[in-house]
């Protein structure tokens, strides 16, 4: 369950990192995100000398005069041209490439617009520097958030599928119908015996899953081992030992009966590890 919520935080984290942010942000740009009002109308030669004076883009490349005598600005990502409509400043983007160059774009232009805002608005609402470092930041913390996450996944994942590639699942997931067909082999021991340990391995051609654990037997503790054989689809108790020796069938019966619950009719009184 926890793989499955992580494996969809990742996918839906990755999707508003590569689209859903572009398109929030070339949105916002649309909506007028690079544009505020002047206090007066000034021409264009005023507007470049000021820019020209207070301008302090940190990615500035150069400021100058585009073929239609705007003020332009060179910036890291493109190049953007101050328009005036009466008294309406906008720091215009080109927005006809791909997704995330466009993003890019847009973003950088709204940047700038706080940094032009502050020179013909020193009082205005904006602070120019903590937009710059958010927008050149973003797509680092997003990578390294990616990645992280990705990561993350592919843990809870492999931890959620160990079981099953686990050879050792072929008998914990089964079940010994003769005592239960809802409990697990796997539960019924780990929850009766102490310092349940189990292991696969091949005897030549043979496999086979052994179980180790202890428990209280005839008053004592003692050290079971059990030794299950696969056997294509299906497995059967191949061995029972406590303490290293064999256990004739009637105390290995009272033994299973214990385990699932059942009275034991070994002659001998077993019990689970404390």
């Amino acid at each position: 369950m926890i793989g499955t919520i992580m494996v969809l935080a990742v996918v839906v984290y990755l999707v508003w990192m590569f689209w859903g942010r572009a398109f929030h942000v070339i949105g916002q740009y649309r909506k007028g995100g690079s544009q505020f009002i002047l206090p007066e109308f000034m021409d264009y030669e005023t507007i470049y000398q000021k820019l020209r004076e207070g301008l302090q883009y940190p990615d500035n490349r150069n400021l100058f005069y585009d073929e239609y005598g705007q003020p332009a600005i060179a910036g890291r990502y493109g190049t953007y041209t101050i328009h005036m409509e009466d008294t309406l400043l906008t720091v215009q983007a080109e927005t006809n490439g791909k997704l995330n160059r466009n993003m890019r774009q847009t973003e950088e232009a709204m940047c700038l617009t706080a940094y032009v805002r502050k020179i013909f608005e020193p009082a205005a609402p904006v602070n120019p520097y903590q937009l710059y470092k958010r927008m050149r930041h973003a797509r680092r913390n997003g990578l390294i958030i990616s990645a992280v996450l990705i990561i993350a996944a592919a843990a809870c994942t492999l931890s959620a599928l160990s079981p099953a590639l686990d050879d050792t699942a072929k008998v914990r997931n089964a079940y010994l119908s003769q005592y239960s067909t809802t409990v697990t082999v796997g539960d019924a021991f780990d929850n009766f015996f102490g310092s349940p340990k189990w292991k696969a391995y091949e005897e030549g051609t043979q496999e086979r899953v052994d179980f180790q654990g202890n428990c209280t037997y005839s008053g004592e503790q003692v050290q079971v081992r059990i030794v299950f054989g696969i056997y294509g689809d299906t497995f059967q108790v191949d061995s029972v030992q406590i303490n290293g020796k064999e256990a004739p069938a009637l105390i290995s019966a009272g033994l299973f009966s214990a385990v699932y619950g059942e009275t034991d009719s070994s002659g001998g009184t077993v019990s689970s590890a404390e």
